[in-house]
């Protein structure tokens, strides 16, 4: 899967959106856990306009610097210490954030990295 026939100042502007977004996100104590392309939307018409979907496996938290314990994610998306059963998840959603960017760039290269895999939430 990859946005077809983007040019590089659109990528370069829906990572910024994207980057907005998860700050946005983290300023407001939440913890996405899922950050992947299936959850982005894009509207295609200009100006471009990204949006994060999916909150369903998102974890509110008190601190960046909170702990949880219990996968939450989509396997190939996930932050490797996310297995591990004790992370802190906003640290995790920016691991998943640079997969997404370099998604984004591989997509103006009309390369496709979209690994398979189901969100899923263990605990």
């Amino acid at each position: 899967m990859c946005l077809t026939r983007i040019s590089k100042a659109s990528g370069n502007d829906l990572a910024h959106q994207f980057l907005e977004g998860v700050r946005f996100i983290h300023e407001n104590k939440v913890a996405h856990l899922d950050l992947k392309p299936d959850n982005i939307l894009v509207r295609m018409t200009k100006p471009l306009r990204l949006f994060i979907i999916d909150f369903s496996v998102s974890l509110r938290v008190e601190t960046s610097e909170a702990w949880t314990a219990g996968y939450r994610g989509t396997t190939g998306w996930a932050a490797p210490e996310v297995e591990d059963n004790q992370y802190q998840p906003i640290q995790a959603d920016l691991w998943s954030a640079g997969q997404v960017l370099k998604w984004i760039a591989q997509c103006q290269h009309a390369f496709t990295n979209s690994p398979p895999g189901e969100a899923t939430s263990r605990q």
